[in-house]
């Protein structure tokens, strides 16, 4: 468990943190990933990370051929890393 945090701390130092601490990653995440993780409630899952949608993609294209091809969500996942420490 100690490895763990370790290795997800120091993961989290290579990326580039803003002024808040939060290390800043730019990502794609599907449609079910997004469901998962409950983004609904203000695109936030409370213990480790924000999504933040990009404007052109948000809300989804709900076509079929978008439902069909699996499009991705592009946006922004901000990781609270001094949270991993909650394990």
């Amino acid at each position: 468990m100690r490895r763990l945090l370790l290795r997800l701390r120091s993961r989290s130092s290579s990326q580039q943190e803003d002024d808040r601490g939060y290390s800043m990653r730019r990502c794609s995440l599907n449609n079910a990933a997004l469901g998962a993780v409950g983004y609904n409630a203000n695109y936030r899952y409370p213990n480790f990370f924000t999504f933040i949608p990009n404007s052109k993609t948000y809300p989804h294209n709900r076509s079929e051929v978008n439902k069909r091809q699996g499009r991705h969500l592009i946006g922004t996942v901000v990781l609270h890393s001094s949270r991993f420490n909650e394990f």
